[in-house]
Formats: structure tokens, sequence, C-alpha cells
């Protein structure tokens, strides 16, 4: 009786673990295929613990095998064949157990992934990772944009062979040779831009490769160099008055001062770079504040031609004097939303600007009209013109495109950084469109509703 129980339990034992080793073998096979596309280091230490669970198993199964060969043995026999059966059954239980950890690993390690993924697609700054052979292993959308790289497939071709700029092999060569992250810029010849570059090793030794960290710092050091000439700018605008001014004061103070046909002349000198000087103060501390905003500008109706037409009359003594011509073409009267001290500004700065570099027999025309919801005021020289180079960077504070006529012209230096800077403070916007030596054409946009529009349409060209 005991051998026909022990018979039974025995077969439905191994029964059971036929089905659950079946059971674990698609698991094992469908696992295994999953951690060799994973390729994670995890996964790996995980699959050896499932070796280290299949050596008893593998064991007691040969213990069944041998035990079951001698079914038709001792009641000993089927007793030893039940407890292996019970080993067996616990040792699949444990195998099913670490099954599904690793399982669970592994949905971390894809969620963990999918998150870095995510998180690198969208940084601002470029991230490549390399081998240490120097081969592409990863290079999210923000460096393919910055560096132009326009293969899609990276992965494990040569840096130098995808992003052609020297300098970054450079670095990176210097970076693999380091043993702290090391800092670098470059330039990228196909877009002209200047590239900081950041790169930090793989732990371990030898290093096994790098990640490196891209930033466009063009802007950055184009706003240094302005800030640099701006700097030495201001020193010689400064410093071109004061040594007039010392020059005439010396003359005055060594006999000069007692000579009635000179000294009424030399202290009309002193006044006149004392309102230079006085002028210049006074741009720099009206550009300070507003680039600082604490300019208030007030919006309110103003007419247009208006207030072109008291700016003229302001101007009118200074081209007279240097025999240029003044002339005014204007439609119907032009109502616009802006401040009106803001827009005598403008006027007034376009207007000496225009005057200034217009040789005797010329002709500065102002012209005002309406462009759907828009105020314009055009104020065109027959001047000396401005090269398509200068007219880059005409705006930008005491750039001259001819420094020496431009002294001669007398001014500030800052009139044309004063419009863009009181334009964009009035929602409007400055065109230009010039030619050297047949004249130069600004021309205005300021909204004429309360609403500014998104963008000005375009000035014509010509």
């Amino acid at each position: 009786m005991l051998r026909t129980h022990l018979t039974y339990r025995c077969a439905a034992s191994m029964l059971g673990v036929v089905l659950a080793t079946a059971a674990i073998g698609v698991l094992v096979d469908d696992l295994t295929t999953r951690m060799l596309a994973m390729l994670l280091v995890g996964v790996a230490g995980a699959v050896a613990g499932v070796a280290f669970v299949m050596r008893p198993i593998r064991k007691a199964t040969g213990r069944l095998n041998s035990t079951s060969a001698a079914l038709s043995g001792t009641d000993d026999d089927l007793q030893s064949l039940e407890s292996v059966s019970q080993t067996l059954s616990r040792q699949v239980r444990r195998l099913l157990e670490e099954i599904d950890q690793l399982r669970r690993r592994e949905a971390d390690l894809e969620q963990n992934a999918a998150l870095l993924e995510t998180v690198l697609g969208t940084m601002i700054e470029g991230v490549i990772v390399v081998d240490g052979a120097e081969r592409m292993l990863f290079a999210n959308s923000a460096a393919r944009k910055l560096l132009d790289i326009d293969s899609a497939d990276v992965g494990g071709r040569p840096l130098l062979e995808v992003v052609r700029a020297v300098g970054i092999a450079e670095a990176v060569r210097a970076a693999l040779s380091s043993e702290s992250v090391h800092h670098s810029e470059f330039e990228v010849p196909r877009k002209s831009c200047i590239v900081s570059m950041s790169a930090s090793m793989f732990p371990g030794r030898p290093y096994s490769g790098a990640v490196l960290v891209f930033h466009d710092v063009t802007d950055l050091r184009r706003l240094e160099r302005m800030r640099r000439e701006f700097a030495s700018n201001v020193s010689h605008e400064l410093k071109t008055p004061l040594t007039a001014v010392q020059a005439y004061a010396d003359t005055l103070l060594n006999g000069a001062l007692e000579d009635p046909e000179h000294n009424r002349v030399f202290v009309e000198r002193i006044v006149e770079q004392a309102d230079r000087l006085e002028a210049l103060i006074a741009d720099m501390m009206q550009i300070a504040e507003i680039e600082s905003e604490e300019a208030v500008f007030a919006p309110q109706p103003v007419h247009l031609s208006a207030a072109v037409e008291e700016s003229l009359q302001s101007q009118s003594p200074v081209a007279a004097n240097n025999g240029v011509r003044l002339q005014v073409e204007t439609a119907d009267d032009v109502t616009i939303q802006v401040d009106p001290d803001g827009l005598r500004q403008i006027v007034d700065n376009l207007l000496k600007n225009a005057i200034a570099y217009t040789p005797a027999e010329g002709t500065v025309t102002v012209r005002v009209r309406s462009e759907g919801d828009w105020g314009v005021f055009e104020v065109e020289d027959t001047g000396i013109g401005i090269s398509r180079k200068d007219q880059q960077r005409i705006f930008e504070r005491f750039y001259r495109a001819d420094r020496a006529r431009s002294r001669d012209a007398g001014g500030t230096g800052l009139g044309l950084s004063i419009v863009k800077h009181v334009l964009q403070a009035c929602g409007g916007r400055v065109e230009l469109a010039s030619e050297l030596e047949k004249g130069s054409r600004f021309t205005v946009y300021l909204p004429m509703g309360k609403t500014v529009a998104a963008s000005a349409p375009a000035a014509p060209q010509g």
C-alpha cells in the first residue's frame, strides 16, 4: 500500500516538476533573449544568480533521473524519489521567484533608460558619449544640431569622421589622457560658431570612454567683445574732449588769456568741447536707463506728421549750415501710439545722422505713411552710404563705419543705438537699406493701435 501511495505521489510530483521545468524553460529563453537585448550589467548579474540556483536543480534532476530508473525498486527508493522531487519543487519555486525579480529589475532598468533618454533629449546642452577609441556611442539632438551632425546613425563611427572639427578631436585626446574634467573651446567651421566643451572620463582604469558636454558660447563671446570695445570707445570718446579742454585751458594760462584777439576763441572752444562731453554723458545715461528698464514710456496718441515737422524745424538750421536740403513727403495724417519724448528722440537722432553724413548740396527726405496697423516714417539721404559689413553693427554703441569721417561730423556715436533701444521699448522696429556712395534709408515702424502686432512688415528694398 505504501509503495502504491508513494508511486502516485512521486508520479504527481514528477508531472508537476516536468510542467514547471517546461514553463521555466520558456521563461528563461524569453528572459535570456531580452537580457541580451538590454545588454545591462545589472541583468547580467541576476543571470549569474539564476545560474547559481540552477546548479542544485540540475543536481536534483540527476538524482531524480537515476532514482526514477529504479522506480520498481524498494520503498526506500520511492521515499528517496519523493525527497528528490520535493527538493526539486522547492528549487523551481525559488527559480520562479528569481525570474520575477529579474523581470522587475528589467522593468526598472527600462524605465530609467527611458527617463535618461528623455532628459538628454530635452537638454539645451549637447551631449556625446565616446569610447576609449574615440568612437561615438551616443549623441543627443542638441549635439547634432550644434555640431552640424547630418547622419542619424552615429553609433560606432569615429568622432572626427562625424564632427569635422579638429579642435574637438584634440580636446577629446587631451581629456582621455587627463585625470580631471577637461575644458576647451573650438570653432565649428561649417556653422561659424564657438563651442565650449567639458569632458568627463568614465570611472576605472584604463579609461574606457568619456562624456562630452557642449555649450554654444558664440553670443557670450560676442558680448564680451562688445564690452571690451565699449570700454575702449568710452575711454576714447571721453578723452578726446577732455584733451581739447585741457589744451585750450593751458594755452590761456600760458598768456593767451591776456590776448584779446584769441582768448574768446579759446574759451568758446572749451565751451564747445564741454557741451560735447555733456551730450556724450547724457546719451550714455539714457541708454543705461533704457537697458535697466528704469525709463518709463507712456504710449499715447501722437500725430506722426506733426512730430516729424517739429523735429525738422529744429534741425533746419544745422542742415542749412551744412548745405543740405530737407524734403518732406507725407500722405494722410497718421496717428500712432507712442511715447512723445521717445518719438522725438528717434526722429531727432535719425535726422541728425542723415544730415551729418550727407555732403553739401545733398538731400535728406522724410516720408510719412501708414502700412496696415503700422505708422511708418522714412529718413532717406544721398550721403556716403554704409557697407553691408558695417550695416550688421551700425546700431551698436560707439560703432562707426568711418571713424575719421564720424569725428568730423560730430555726435556721440550713440544716436543709432538710442534709436534701436527706444524703438524696442515702444514696440516698434527699424530697418536699414544702404549702398556705398549712394545713400541710406532708415525705415521706422510704430504701432497705430494699442495692440502691438507680432512683427512689422518688411521695408521695401532698394
